[in-house]
């Protein structure tokens, strides 16, 4: 998941020419949390200790993209 939020903060970032602010930020966790979808319904749907690793494991994601357009 490190690497989804790394890879989609950087695809943001290049899409906007290398642009960084908080609307980008926005952007990068809108696109985590469209790529990861079907993980988070299953975690929301899910009360056990894998549904928390894997609301973990989105959270991680969308905190990498984040700081990738953090100005």
């Amino acid at each position: 998941m490190l690497g989804l939020g790394y890879v989609l903060g950087e695809a943001v970032s290049r899409a906007v020419n290398r642009r960084r602010g908080r609307t980008y930020q926005w952007m990068g966790l809108g696109s985590v949390a469209i790529a990861t979808l079907p993980l988070l319904l299953s975690a929301l749907g899910d009360f056990s200790i894998g549904g928390l690793f894997r609301l973990a494991a989105v959270g991680i994601a969308m905190a990498v993209a984040w700081s990738r357009l953090a100005p």
